[in-house]
């Protein structure tokens, strides 16, 4: 079993690995990354992003992650010589001085606040053995398969066509609509009307548009859904244009790059928007923008994915504090 690391450590470990991204030096490196990172993020269980770089920095093909106690529980072992090292959130139990007294007891029962962090160490599923466990199996399977594939003009259309179509139902989903008309030089764009139906007495809002040009049939027009969706939930007020363009293209490669599909728009715009920001306030903005795309970005994917079966929710949704 790895040996137990100390807070300061980890904390280096955690910069050590933004800095690395910030520093990239190329589109085919961010590209690479981000493959790589959505990919993980696609087949991990709900860890906090930050949680998830460390992570993938650990090891890029992790499926599912577990301590020694919980391994042991479904019959397996971890292997001599691994680990992975995460934070773990530390609470502390105090009383809840603002409740009414004549609240209920649950009301007046003592709440969890956060006050810390400390490292703990939890093992891939890969780097354990004992009794194979059918469900991660077949995550890692599925993982397996994904990675090889690539679609688009060099490979399944179908697939690709599929993929959208499942946005679709996610965009219906959160009360949207959207339109395929003439957008001029524009690959989509908002644009904020509102149909009324009078059979159903509910409004359906018409919040986006995609250029008539894509090639529908082929499923061309998933990654300006993704980004104009990503607008259109998050940004009506667009107070700072160049912010909501990034996250909109990071919100689309790591989706888009969670089915190995082509990021070279996005990273394009990654690495460019990477050139004109000095370090500190690059890191600052990546770890912000990160931070708010990350949960939008795992809820797509496990959508369009259709996860019936999810072997493992967790509700930690901290971040860590520098």
């Amino acid at each position: 079993m790895a040996k137990l690391i100390k807070v300061k450590e980890l904390n280096d470990k955690f910069k050590k690995i933004v800095d690395d991204i910030i520093n990239l030096q190329s589109k085919d490196e961010i590209k690479t990354w981000f493959h790589e990172f959505a990919m993980s993020m696609s087949f991990m269980k709900s860890y906090s992003f930050r949680n998830l770089l460390l992570i993938h920095s650990q090891k890029s093909n992790a499926i599912f992650t577990n301590g020694f106690v919980s391994w042991k529980k479904l019959g397996r072992y971890p292997k001599k010589g691994t680990g992975i090292y995460i934070y773990k959130p530390i609470f502390k139990k105090v009383d809840n001085i603002e409740s009414d007294k004549s609240e209920s007891d649950d009301d007046n029962e003592p709440k969890k606040v956060l006050i810390g962090f400390s490292p703990i160490c939890v093992f891939d599923y890969q780097d354990t053995k004992g009794k194979p466990i059918d469900i991660y199996e077949k995550i890692l399977s599925e993982r397996n398969k994904i990675k090889i594939q690539c679609y688009g003009t060099h490979g399944d259309v179908s697939i690709l066509v599929n993929l959208s179509k499942k946005f679709d139902q996610y965009i219906n989903q959160h009360g949207f609509k959207y339109e395929i008309t003439d957008t001029g030089d524009a690959a989509g764009f908002a644009i904020h009307s509102y149909e009324y139906n009078k059979k159903s007495g509910t409004v359906v809002k018409n919040e986006f548009a995609i250029d008539d040009n894509f090639n529908i049939k082929k499923g061309q027009e998933f990654g300006t859904k993704l980004h104009e969706f990503y607008h259109v939930k998050y940004h009506k007020l667009r107070s700072d244009k160049q912010r909501c363009e990034l996250e909109a293209e990071m919100y689309s490669a790591l989706v888009l790059g969670a089915f190995n599909l082509n990021i070279d728009k996005c990273a394009a715009y990654l690495y460019n928007w990477t050139q004109k920001l000095q370090y500190e306030k690059k890191k600052e903005i990546f770890l912000d923008v990160f931070d708010n795309v990350y949960k939008e970005a795992h809820d797509t994917i496990s959508f369009i994915r259709d996860e019936e079966e999810k072997p493992y929710q967790n509700d930690e949704k901290i971040n860590i504090p520098f």
